[in-house]
């Protein structure tokens, strides 16, 4: 299947947003309220996410650090088993006037992967939600 792709142009600098993709308090910001994130290469980023009472987890391999420039993830685990295997990578790229440019790619779904539609427009709501907390402090996490 076709990778969700985004391009943002964020109100922040590339190391700004690197934080915000990359460490526990940004993606406690913007994504999953509870999570947290390794800060090496080879380590792991955790997410719960709390659906009707009932906590879905999320687990991913740290596949890529580069600050300010690029992110990268495995999922090894997650409630929907069409995630597994699956890669999400954030490049920055710096814009004029201090800004970033964000390339998300999350790739690797199966052909015929139900959660597919689902994904693509979660991931709509979250672009928007990390563009939100980089430029006001802000953001929309599950």
């Amino acid at each position: 299947m076709n990778p969700i792709a985004h391009e943002l142009h964020i109100q922040g600098t590339p190391d700004e947003v690197f934080h915000a993709v990359s460490t526990t308090e940004g993606l406690n910001g913007w994504w999953a309220k509870d999570g947290r994130a390794a800060a090496q290469v080879g380590g792991l980023a955790e997410l719960r996410f709390d659906k009707g009472g009932r906590v879905v987890p999320m687990t991913f391999r740290i596949d890529a650090l580069e600050p300010g420039r690029r992110v990268a993830w495995t999922c090894t685990q997650n409630g929907n088993p069409e995630w597994i295997g699956t890669t999400l990578t954030w490049e920055l790229e710096a814009a004029s006037g201090g800004n970033t440019t964000l390339r998300f790619v999350h790739a690797g779904f199966q052909k015929g992967a139900s959660s597919y539609n689902m994904t693509a427009d979660g991931w709509k709501h979250f672009m928007s939600s990390i563009k939100a907390f980089v430029e006001t402090g802000t953001g929309q996490p599950w």
